[in-house]
């Protein structure tokens, strides 16, 4: 939880996600929501610099948790493939299941009877950069097109609206694309253009990143307490390889690789 220093009674609930590949990814999103629900913060702000992709399973439980219970069943996104294949067609709805006991949780070793929902959460802040690729686009796009403002700070995303199945053959696995994806109201991406950041920052590596000073959250908290963002130049941005990853020092290294080719991977009909 970050407290406002323009506004001592605002705060941000801020979440990294730098993958939704995780084998225990459906783990990692419960315990974020239930550590965003004690927090009781004013805002979500959702870390996608360095998430290159994953699921779209995953992408699609994140969205369904921040809709909250009012909007479970309604249409997430639609993955649309090319004339030839369109029984294939389908659709993932805000997931209704979500409010009922997920007995798989306690396997997981969280100690809650159902998947934990957030609730009141008009508006979500975004850090993004060219790294964002794919399914955490699919994640802000779905919110958009549930009527949820979405506020994108750093960077334009890296434009991949496509998706994939994934097929196995021995040793090997093929993931072809198959179509692009839609929003509840019928909008996607111009393949390579990405969504654009309402405010480009360049990356800040002299500060933490749940630093007040550091450049891309001190827009997005000045946002938060004045509706807009600061007027000039905040920090002094580091210009940093994204092709070659991003290192970044938080008591311990971290390191990022970029993938060559992130797609939105689906399980065949």
């Amino acid at each position: 939880k970050i407290s406002n220093p323009h506004d001592g009674n605002k705060s941000l609930a801020y979440v990294q996600l730098n993958t939704f590949a995780q084998q225990d990814a459906e783990l990692q999103l419960a315990k974020a929501a239930l550590a965003v629900q004690q927090m009781q913060a004013s805002d979500l702000l959702l870390d996608f610099r360095y998430n290159s992709g994953g699921s779209a399973h995953l992408a699609n439980l994140l969205v369904s948790m921040i809709a909250g219970q009012d909007r479970l069943g309604s249409t997430s996104v639609r993955f649309q493939h090319n004339e030839n294949l369109r029984a294939w067609d389908q659709e993932y709805r805000l997931q209704d299941q979500l409010a009922q006991p997920w007995p798989e949780l306690e396997d997981l070793g969280i100690a809650v009877d159902r998947m934990p929902l957030l609730s009141g959460i008009n508006r979500v802040y975004f850090l993004t950069s060219p790294n964002t690729c794919s399914a955490p686009e699919m994640a802000i796009l779905a919110l958009q097109g549930l009527d949820i403002e979405t506020i994108l700070v750093g960077g334009r995303t890296c434009g991949k609206p496509q998706f994939s199945y994934r097929f196995d053959n021995c040793t090997l696995s093929y993931a072809p694309i198959a179509g692009l994806y839609y929003n509840a109201l019928n909008q996607t991406m111009t393949p390579g253009q990405g969504l654009p950041a309402q405010q480009q920052q360049q990356e800040d590596a002299k500060h933490d990143f749940t630093d007040p000073n550091e450049a891309l959250l001190r827009h997005v908290l000045h946002h938060q307490a004045f509706g807009q963002f600061a007027p000039a130049a905040i920090a002094e941005g580091v210009q940093l390889q994204s092709q070659q990853g991003i290192k970044r020092q938080l008591g311990v290294s971290w390191y990022f690789e970029q993938p060559a080719m992130p797609i939105t991977e689906l399980s065949p009909p």
